[in-house]
């Protein structure tokens, strides 16, 4: 894996390589990439898509299906445009999980502007794509590749609202194409931002009314938001309520016990780092004092902060930019 500045380039076949992509006739050689795609190899992933032009009730239904599905431990995958991709972007950050978005441009640029701030968001979030090299400007036909992309690295995709003729119903067709599940949101009949949606689900998409029902028949993880919180292995209490001092050997093994498997090399790393630096007292660590010792970009720090975070191995203190053992 390569990089320039904070832009990694990864290519087909490298470990880092998102698997998923691999189901395409025509997968990209490369990718450009801002952020951090691990999270892509342990967690669920669900594409949001939908209108540009989208309603506010639109709007707001993709927001708050984003934020649940984050809050169950979903990553959320859209392609940033305004309406309800940014939506979809903002709701997952919102529920603390990472969200990607695939863009048609260069990650060194991602339009359109008016989505800056979710974009510098995303960046420590979780990750924007592109097939496309620095400097690429967007083109009409990128779009389509992109959306391919998009529908890729889902384990499902949402249509939440489009028109019959649309981008978003090219991204679910190749859903349906990679035998993907689809599922879609009703709406009023008359509604021509709702006549896409109704389209698929005529011709077999499932119908969903929130997160809920995608998690449990769609992703079929009725308790994915428990498993979330579970992940992390609790420690054993001490009879009868004692407050004695653990063994080193006893302390080792409980530490041992609450880092999960899946974390990645960065999220170890960073673990072990505040548990050594917070101290007998567990006062916390700042993150420029993480930025120091580890000598990590703030972006490949934000992101093992936030995977640390998500496992439960780490707690951040209210109001404060400082984390600790949990």
């Amino acid at each position: 894996m390569a990089h320039q500045d904070d832009i990694f380039i990864i290519e087909k076949g490298a470990p880092e390589y998102p698997a998923r992509l691999l189901d395409l006739d025509n997968p990209p050689e490369q990718l450009y990439v801002r952020g951090s795609l691990r999270w892509l190899a342990y967690m669920k992933t669900v594409a949001i898509v939908g209108s540009r032009k989208a309603t506010v009730r639109g709007v707001r239904l993709a927001r708050r299906i984003a934020k649940d599905l984050a809050e169950a431990g979903v990553v959320v995958i859209s392609g940033g445009a305004l309406g309800v991709d940014a939506a979809a972007h903002r709701g997952c950050l919102e529920g603390k999980a990472p969200t990607i978005s695939v863009l048609a441009g260069g990650v060194d640029r991602p339009t359109p502007v008016r989505n800056a701030d979710v974009f510098a968001n995303i960046i420590g979030r979780g990750a924007l794509v592109s097939e496309y090299p620095p400097g690429t400007r967007p083109r009409p036909f990128y779009f389509h590749r992109r959306n391919d992309l998009i529908a890729a690295l889902g384990d499902a995709t949402l249509v939440v609202r489009a028109k019959v003729s649309s981008g978003t119903m090219i991204t679910a067709r190749a859903a349906r194409k990679l035998e993907r599940p689809l599922c879609a949101l009703p709406g009023e009949l008359d509604d021509p931002l709702v006549k896409g949606c109704l389209e698929l689900l005529v011709e077999g998409a499932q119908c969903v009314r929130n997160a809920a029902d995608i998690l449990e028949h769609v992703l079929e993880v009725p308790a994915a938001r428990a498993q979330l919180n579970l992940r992390v292995a609790t420690k054993p209490s001490r009879p009868n309520g004692a407050q004695t001092r653990a063994s080193p050997d006893e302390e080792s093994s409980e530490q041992a016990a609450i880092v999960p498997s899946s974390l990645s090399e960065d999220g170890l790393a960073l673990y072990k780092a505040i548990r050594e630096m917070a101290g007998a007292g567990g006062e916390g660590v700042g993150v420029d004092q993480l930025k120091r010792q580890l000598e990590w970009s703030a972006a490949r720090l934000n992101s093992a902060l936030l995977e640390a975070e998500l496992a439960g191995c780490i707690c951040k203190r209210a109001g404060a930019n400082v984390y600790r053992p949990c």
